[in-house]
């Protein structure tokens, strides 16, 4: 059994009342023979005993004998960010005295701010089920670290606490970005082949081939009859074929930790492409080297993979590094072709940062400085700010948002984004601004 136990007995409203009773006990009724205050105070004296000593018998019993199963109950196959999921938390037969609530908190890897609480009260003579319905913050893989325990009382006077990491634990949950749509993005070819590598053609396509000789499953409707009287061959109009351009596109997506927006439009943006039948090589902050996906699948299982290893904080070396390794294990990939453009997707939200930006600009410069032209895709994910929740606070936070609401508004600081347009155009490299909806 592996558990530890914190020291910290009283809460900070613990000691306030401690301290008002030994003030009530030591100057009112010893010096002044204050009987109330004498009587007050023995009071208070023997009922902070009692619950310390209740607290402590049951929480060492319950230490002991409490056991918890985690499992989850997942409303679709691809569960993303904001959708709620199910959690079913089974318990082994306890007794919360009375008086008293047993905290449950559930504490995830990675995370230790991201937790879900749990209160129990009173007497379970079986195995007891709780369900408890949960979003998660950002797209990754959730896994159950440790349960915390505190057994406190009503008042929140006295408290014990206690972490257990021995339990039967649900396998990690599988956290998809949202699904995005996005548009303003064209197709972007990152590669070039030479001449002598390209095969001759055996099937032509094109403008060319948009008339050709009649068979019967055209139909009537499609013979060129002024051909037909001139020439005397019978001509019919088809479609023409659509063309996928040449070569293969780089994607290299800057989703942060919690810049799933980000990664569901880049995500959709490959669909778009696969569509097209054209072929992809993508990768994202925080991936393993060689790690590379090949379709929108495979892209998606890596931005969920790599989103605790992305971080919170755009950092210009550890982006540098992962454009090089990417560059390095495509270029292995793609053998004769060479390598002309890379596609990054950046979000407009973190071209409110002047640091982000400047970290942009040193990527570009590293990039371009390799021989590959630095392509910076400029997605629109900023979404206007929810007042809905108001209905739910206080009513001086509704007076007042601005000064006590840490919840503001995100102010835009679009002349950050114009210092990245300003570098393209210095350094010829491109640019274009998508919008996500």
């Amino acid at each position: 059994m592996k558990y530890l136990m914190k020291l910290n007995i009283f809460s900070l409203r613990g000691i306030f009342v401690f301290l008002c009773v030994s003030y009530l006990y030591f100057l009112p009724a010893r010096q002044h023979n204050d009987i109330i205050a004498y009587v007050f105070s023995i009071c208070f004296f023997v009922f902070l005993l009692s619950i310390l000593i209740l607290i402590f018998a049951f929480g060492n019993v319950l230490r002991r004998s409490c056991r918890i199963s985690i499992g989850h109950f997942l409303r679709s196959a691809h569960p993303h960010s904001s959708e709620l999921i199910s959690l079913n938390i089974g318990t082994t037969p306890i007794r919360i005295p009375p008086l008293c609530i047993l905290n449950i908190k559930l504490i995830f890897k990675g995370d230790d701010q991201d937790f879900i609480a749990i209160p129990v009260r009173g007497f379970r003579k079986s195995k007891h089920s709780l369900t408890v319905e949960r979003s998660f913050s950002h797209r990754g893989l959730w896994s159950l670290d440790k349960i915390d325990y505190s057994l406190t009382d009503v008042f929140g006077l006295v408290r014990m606490n206690w972490s257990r990491a021995d339990f039967e634990s649900m396998p990690a949950l599988t956290i998809y970005p949202p699904t995005q749509r996005q548009e303003g993005i064209p197709v972007i070819s990152s590669s070039i082949r030479e001449g002598d590598v390209l095969q001759y053609p055996q099937q032509h396509s094109g403008d060319y081939y948009d008339i050709r000789r009649y068979q019967p499953a055209d139909g009537a409707r499609r013979i060129l009859w002024k051909i037909y009287a001139k020439s005397g061959n019978l001509m019919s109009r088809h479609p023409e074929e659509s063309v996928s351009p040449e070569g293969q596109t780089l994607i290299f997506c800057t989703a942060l930790q919690r810049d799933d927006i980000l990664a569901g439009a880049c995500v959709d943006y490959i669909k778009s492409l696969e569509q097209m039948d054209v072929q992809v090589l993508c990768d994202c902050l925080g991936s393993k080297i060689d790690q590379l996906a090949q379709s929108s699948y495979e892209m998606l299982d890596l931005l969920v993979e790599s989103a605790w290893q992305a971080g919170s904080v755009l950092d210009a070396k550890k982006f540098a590094k992962n454009a090089d390794d990417f560059l390095k294990s495509a270029g292995q990939r793609m053998g004769t072709s060479k390598i002309t453009k890379l596609c990054l997707f950046v979000s407009d939200s973190l071209m409110r940062d002047p640091h982000n930006v400047a970290a942009c600009r040193q990527v570009g410069s590293f990039v371009s400085g390799l021989g590959v032209i630095p392509v910076f895709c400029v997605l629109s994910t900023f979404r206007q700010f929810q007042t809905g929740n108001n209905l739910n606070r206080s009513p001086w936070r509704r007076i007042l948002p601005y000064l006590v609401d840490s919840e503001k508004p995100p102010q835009s600081n679009a002349s950050y984004e114009q210092f990245l347009v300003e570098a393209c155009n210095q350094n010829n490299w491109e640019c274009f601004s998508g919008s996500v909806y």
